[in-house]
């Protein structure tokens, strides 16, 4: 059950391309995963987006491979929405001093948050124990709390999470939906380099929507070391309080709303349309005829085309200039199917608000060799 949970919290590490034991393996997912999400209360909050979601994932973002520099702009490297607004200053660097807790001393290195993205990269100098880095191959904080100074919790993940309820009820804090603040529950963290007792790790996150906070407050008490060899994982206890200043960030952060102008389809509703400063997001609700809804729904063991368990493949934003913006491969893009049988699909798209374009259209090719095209203008 672990293994499924670390898999479904780092997707998108590792380089994923599509091969017949993939495809095997999603199958087996499609028809075993009712079995688990009892079990597990991430599963469980996230079950009714998790398949479709999981599947359109590696369809859509194969090949996907992250460089090992610490700053965000190479570690986001397929990430061209976050590396062009890096290019264009939006982002904090030196974000906090040096805090040290039991010999071991953490600093923010650099910092991006707007409405989607949160983005931390910290360094770690590891006390003078042998702590056998090369055969690091995780690092976690764990009891972790992102505040801002409105008492917004943007992300939070407890070793035990019935205290981080406790935490907020105590507090009138807002847990959030699933139970992790603002974020939408997901986490991905990965370490870009390691030399000596020295390492840089990058923290990431979603949501739909973060508050525009003016300082942040990052708070921990555990990290833990995971090795190949697991009887050398280690945790190490501490308190490290690190407070980061937004304030350039707050200032220059906007967001753009787009209204539809025209849609090729009669059945689909757009219901979001809103550029932030690294990314663009777009949600509707469809039971368009050009979308095979019985392949959508096909769980017949030996039976499924994987490529067939999405409805819309290789979609991509274009500009009045002509230029074509795809989904990114860290925000979040799929589907789920509603109670009334219609889906709801949602897509983050590597268009900025650096490269905004008055008008601008969305080309959805779905799996029934159709194409739902809808037109935009921005409200401003």
């Amino acid at each position: 059950m672990k293994d499924i949970e670390n898999i479904l919290q780092t997707a998108g590490n590792a380089e994923i391309k599509i091969s017949n034991k993939i495809e095997n393996n999603i199958n087996y997912t499609l028809n075993n995963i009712e079995k688990f999400h009892n079990k597990s209360p991430i599963l469980k909050k996230l079950q009714f987006k998790l398949i479709p979601t999981l599947v359109f994932g590696i369809i859509s973002f194969a090949g996907v491979c992250f460089a090992s520099s610490y700053v965000i702009k190479n570690y986001f490297a397929k990430n061209e929405g976050l590396s062009t607004a890096i290019d264009n200053d939006y982002v904090i660097n030196n974000a906090s001093e040096y805090v040290e807790s039991n010999g071991i001393k953490i600093k923010i290195e650099q910092l991006v948050l707007d409405d989607y993205n949160l983005e931390i990269i910290c360094n770690i100098k590891l006390d003078e124990n042998n702590y056998y880095l090369e055969n690091l191959y995780k690092f976690r904080f764990k009891d972790i709390l992102v505040m801002d100074e409105n008492k917004n919790v943007l992300y939070a993940e407890y070793e035990n999470q019935e205290d981080f309820y406790k935490y907020c009820k105590e507090n009138n804090l807002d847990k959030g939906t699933y139970g992790t603040g603002f974020s939408n529950g997901s986490y991905t963290g990965k370490i870009l380099n390691k030399n000596d007792n020295n390492l840089n790790f990058s923290f990431y996150t979603t949501a739909d929507k973060f508050p525009n906070s003016k300082k942040l407050y990052i708070k921990f008490n555990t990290i833990y070391l995971y090795y190949q060899d697991s009887s050398l994982n280690k945790s190490l206890k501490g308190t490290w309080n690190l407070t980061v200043d937004l304030e350039k960030l707050q200032e220059e952060r906007d967001t753009i709303e787009y209204l539809v102008e025209n849609i090729n389809d009669d059945k689909t509703v757009v219901t979001k349309a809103s550029l932030t400063m690294a990314n663009m997001k777009i949600e509707l609700i469809t039971d368009s005829d050009k979308i095979d809804f019985k392949k959508l729904q096909n769980r017949e063991l030996g039976k499924i085309n994987v490529s067939d368990l999405i409805p819309f493949h290789e979609t991509y934003l274009e500009t009045e200039d002509g230029k074509k913006f795809f989904l990114t491969t860290t925000g979040e893009n799929g589907y789920e199917t509603l109670e009334d049988g219609k889906i709801r699909y949602y897509a983050t798209y590597n268009y900025t608000y650096f490269n905004k374009s008055e008008k601008i259209k969305i080309v959805l090719p779905t799996n029934n060799n159709n194409e739902i095209i809808i037109e935009l203008k921005s409200k401003s």
